[in-house]
């Protein structure tokens, strides 16, 4: 099988573009990735003069490989929990060694390109990081972690593997004795940075205009509301200076004062091929809106995928942001946000004063204050609810 991927991504990455598009023998990575379930996110964002592209994945691919002695239930139950592991384990080896070929047969073509491998007692360590095209004539690069990225290139392409295998002790419950398994914490990213030039320098671009995208997008929030269930209903979280309140889920690096205002959009689960269309939607007008405009700032995420059934025990997450209006020169800043959780889905759209940050608690919140909270209607965590009925 191995082989047989060999020969396929040797025909692939014969050629190497010369950067009048992005590479295609990465874009074919970046395909097969997504293929196998390593989802490729692709963004584009404006600003300073060039139009990037930036294709990113991250992955944990932790997993516990359990002794074959070892009784789980009955011997049923044993062989399929340990063939789901072998799966697993399998899956991500082709996935690492077609990453590999693809980065070392495209890094002797390269401008400038780098590689470090480590393998030693359970520990492993894979970097590769390539500068594919540049437009001037001495490169430039910071270190993170033992990790190169080029930033002053064209196109450049980094990708990194980590892992780690650990010992843990169990008790056969047949026996009684101890017997040790092995823990694989393992994880890998991928990136693929492109950029054309702009007409439009940084002191060219003109705000983000919030009040037409929202007047452009409207209608389809519109058909959001029309959906049996579907409501909406305002936000306001304020985090004030010197705030200490900690229950914060997204962030900058620190978190100075900020205010998030805005609409939260409510649809049950049941709607879920409903929001899917309103959100390719949104994405279409998002994509039409960023490319009209090139002198304002933005950050646009391509919407490629169906919006994923919300599972039981997910409390709340962000699937991705469709476009950021990017801040210009200390104005504001706007993001329209998908997001999900066990009971439905959520569209946000929201203005940011300050920094941007969202509490832990965003789905059910109608206001965040310096860490007091209150509530959406019917939104109360169970603990609130038991606490008002003993009242």
């Amino acid at each position: 099988m191995k082989r047989i991927l060999a020969i396929i991504f040797l025909a692939a990455f014969a050629v190497v573009a010369f950067c009048q598009e992005p590479n295609k023998q990465l874009r074919q990575l970046e395909k097969y990735l997504n293929e196998q379930g390593y989802e490729v996110k692709h963004s584009q964002s404006n600003a300073g003069g060039k139009i990037a592209h930036v294709w990113t994945s991250w992955q944990s691919f932790g997993y516990l490989t359990l002794p074959e002695k070892y009784s789980v239930g009955d011997e049923g139950e044993r062989v399929i929990i340990l063939g789901a592991h072998r799966v697993k384990q399998e899956k991500m080896i082709e996935m690492l060694d077609t990453a590999r070929f693809a980065f070392s047969t495209l890094s002797k073509e390269a401008s400038e390109s780098y590689c470090y491998e480590y393998h030693k007692s359970g520990t492993d360590t894979i970097k590769y990081a390539m500068a594919i095209c540049n437009d001037v004539d001495t490169l430039s690069y910071y270190s993170h972690d033992g990790t190169k990225y080029f930033f002053n290139a064209r196109e450049t392409a980094n990708f990194d593997y980590t892992s780690k295998t650990s010992e843990n002790v169990l008790v056969n419950k047949e026996t009684g004795k101890t017997e040790t398994d092995h823990v694989l914490d393992a994880g890998g990213l991928y990136q693929h940075y492109y950029s054309i030039p702009s007409n439009f320098g940084w002191d060219d671009m003109q705000p983000f205009d919030t009040t037409a995208f929202k007047a452009l997008i409207k209608p389809v929030l519109k058909k959001v509301l029309k959906l049996k269930g579907a409501k909406s209903s305002s936000v306001y979280w304020r985090h004030d200076e010197g705030c200490k309140a900690d229950d914060i889920w997204r962030q900058s690096f620190v978190v100075p004062a900020g205010l998030i205002t805005g609409t939260m959009y409510y649809i049950p689960a049941e709607h879920a091929a409903e929001v899917d269309l309103l959100c390719r939607e949104l994405d279409s007008l998002a994509y039409h809106y960023v490319n009209s405009h090139p002198e304002q700032p933005y950050v646009y995420t391509y919407y490629d995928r169906p919006f994923c059934q919300p599972e039981e025990g997910n409390h709340g997450t962000f699937s991705f942001d469709i476009v950021k209006g990017g801040s210009y020169k200390g104005g504001n800043e706007y993001y329209l946000m998908c997001g999900t959780d066990a009971s439905g889905f959520y569209i946000l759209s929201l203005i940011s004063r300050g920094a941007i940050w969202i509490p832990n608690d965003w789905l059910r919140l109608k206001s965040w204050i310096n860490g007091e909270k209150v509530y959406l209607k019917g939104r109360e965590p169970k603990e609130d609810k038991n606490e008002k009925m003993n009242e």
